[in-house]
């Protein structure tokens, strides 16, 4: 009996050593894991978009969210405000937000690592990225890379061809000036008698913006490159405010803000009321009274929802075969790594993995078109294949002189004025940019004395 109790008492003691060194093992995997800190909206849509992932695949390391939502509030999305929060928090992972200027900023400021090395190391599929995604980042960070975007929107020429077709009117095309667009539209503004059709329309589309994206689309800027003097009183910025101004007398372009001065001009235009009341509902193009437009791809959900039928298609931003200002291209949400981390390479293999293929073509059928989201890789697009997506990826880019903050408050809506007084026929172009260029400078020179003080 006493051999038998011996060895039992051996065998329990091994067992319960056994344990004992299990559990040991087990509380040191844990205490080796290292926290990778990832800055995110908040916790609730990490765990339910990345977590499982992330956490199978590296059990190794334990990933602490640093919520940006605060940052989203009224007053603080801005370049100051969201540096302030990367050095309070220190993530290593940084999302970077669509804040005019901030990517920039922190790269010239030296808060983000260059991934050039990590990609080539880790063999990282760059070249399957649109080119219109990779030159536009690069040429932000002075060739180098630091930054990736999960997706990016941009716009392209959407036309009807059912209402081309009717009128024998020749489709628009990839490469086409903003001139050659207008052209097209005053062809739809002269059909005559029946219910009318816009040639041209845009959401939220005023004088000025009209304006301004015609200019861009020329290469042409309103501020010289240090934002210290006007440069819109020349002969190129006059053919622009022309041509916009014929556009809308003739009534090729419709405007909600000038609804009464176009019905009460334009004696082709019937039943304006009613396209008046569709206007402030949903797109005039959406709901076929518009021959073309320039929208994001959420437009296609507005088509699918009012003329599931149409017989559209899309071409390249109007840029006469140029490159368009880079704002033209936007990123959601770009994924950085801090400079300041000391975890460099297992950051890099977190985005690494959030930047999959595999990952990326989850998030095209699941996103897509419903929340404006392009996918970096044109093989994993999920719209519609029989439409001409590739619009969306052909364009080129630049970066443009003068930044959007140096613009005085007060020149946008005097250039509203200049152009309203241009179509009641109160002044010339030549007089109307020379009234802007020599007030515009004036509030420049008032701009720089509050600055100075």
């Amino acid at each position: 009996m006493k051999k038998e109790y011996i060895f039992s008492f051996i065998l329990s003691i091994g067992f319960f050593s056994f344990l004992l060194a299990g559990c040991n093992r087990e509380e040191k995997e844990v205490q080796q894991q290292k926290v990778v800190k990832l800055m995110f909206l908040n916790e609730e849509t990490y765990r339910r978009e990345y977590a499982n992932v992330l956490e199978y695949k590296f059990p190794e390391l334990q990933i602490e969210i640093i919520p940006y939502s605060d940052l989203m509030q009224p007053g603080k999305l801005n370049i100051k405000s969201f540096i302030e929060f990367v050095l309070n928090h220190k993530p290593d992972i940084v999302s970077i937000l669509p804040i005019p200027g901030l990517f920039e900023t922190m790269i010239q400021e030296g808060y983000l690592l260059p991934l050039d090395q990590h990609i080539s190391r880790h063999r990282f599929d760059l070249d399957q990225y649109a080119p219109v995604v990779t030159n536009l980042l690069r040429d932000k960070g002075q060739g180098s890379l630091y930054g990736v975007p999960p997706s990016f929107s941009t716009s392209a020429l959407y036309f009807n061809k059912d209402l081309f077709d009717r009128l024998k009117i020749e489709y628009p095309r990839n490469g086409m000036s903003f001139k050659d667009v207008l052209y097209l539209a005053y062809r739809f503004a002269r059909q005559g008698d029946g219910e009318p059709i816009v040639g041209f329309y845009m959401k939220n589309m005023t004088p000025r913006t009209v304006w301004r994206y015609a200019g861009d689309m020329e290469g042409l800027q309103w501020i010289d490159a240090n934002g210290q003097k006007m440069t819109i009183q020349t002969a190129a910025w006059e053919k622009v405010f022309s041509n916009v101004v014929d556009a809308y007398r003739s009534g090729a372009m419709f405007d909600a803000s000038l609804l009464r001065a176009q019905s009460d001009q334009q004696e082709w235009i019937k039943n304006y009321e009613a396209v008046i009341a569709q206007a402030r509902s949903n797109s005039l193009f959406a709901t076929g009274k518009a021959a073309m437009t320039i929208d994001s791809p959420l437009l296609i959900n507005d088509i699918n929802r009012f003329e599931p039928g149409m017989n559209w298609d899309l071409v390249s931003l109007p840029s006469n075969g140029g490159a368009v200002p880079s704002n033209y291209v936007q990123f959601q949400t770009l994924h950085s790594i801090a400079s300041g981390t000391s975890l460099a390479e297992e950051s890099w293999t977190i985005l690494q993995l959030l930047h999959s293929d595999r990952m990326e073509k989850t998030n095209a059928i699941q996103n897509g078109v419903l929340f404006n989201k392009l996918p970096v890789r044109t093989k994993n697009i999920s719209f519609p294949q029989e439409k001409n997506i590739e619009a969306f990826y052909s364009l080129k880019t630049e970066e443009k002189g003068a930044a959007v903050a140096q613009i005085p408050a007060g020149l946008e809506p005097l250039i509203e004025q200049m152009i309203t007084d241009l179509l009641d026929d109160k002044l010339s172009v030549s007089d109307a940019l020379r009234v802007i260029q020599e007030q515009g400078n004036v509030m420049l020179l008032q701009d720089r004395g509050v600055q100075d003080e």
